[in-house]
């Protein structure tokens, strides 16, 4: 069924396993139900392969099922922080960020990327290789930045500029 699969790519996500994830998240599509969250999960795991063009897209598919899903906007945010093309990043943050204000969302929206923040900083104290450790180091920044942003709406003043 869709919420067996789903719960197997979210394990496997969590297992930082994301070519599995993907592929469990590919398998639920057959079932149906949770297409938003299947793609809005199958595009994390992308991002944090660093395929970023290819997790917008996901994301891109889980508006297009669920056009006020936010967690999917932020994602989009994210991975174009990722990418380091801060311009869009912020061009498509000001274009969504009434519906953050709107939404009654923020405060979890915020604790979702405090939580990343936590799971990353385990990552790093647990990582051996350096290549993973710089990864995970600039995903970090991504989600640091992003969370920056979040706080701006909260505050309703959001005059940020990146370096």
């Amino acid at each position: 069924s869709a919420i067996v699969c789903l719960n197997w790519a979210i394990c496997h996500y969590l297992q930082k396993n994301y070519s599995k994830a993907i592929h469990k998240y590919r398998a639920s599509l057959r079932f149906g139900p949770y297409r938003s969250k299947t793609y809005n999960g199958w595009g994390s795991s992308l991002s944090n392969l660093g395929k970023f063009d290819e997790a917008i897209q996901k994301f891109q598919q889980a508006l297009e099922i669920d056009p006020k899903y936010t967690l999917a906007k932020l994602n989009i945010v994210l991975a174009l922080l990722l990418k380091k093309n801060d311009e869009d990043a912020l061009k498509y943050f000001e274009e969504v960020r009434e519906d953050f204000k709107l939404t009654d969302k923020l405060e979890e929206m915020i604790d979702i990327y405090r939580n990343e923040m936590k799971l990353l900083d385990m990552r790093i104290a647990e990582a051996t290789d350096s290549g993973e450790i710089m990864l995970v180091k600039e995903r970090k920044e991504g989600v640091k930045r992003l969370l920056d942003l979040l706080s701006g709406i909260k505050s309703d003043d959001l005059e940020i500029e990146f370096e």
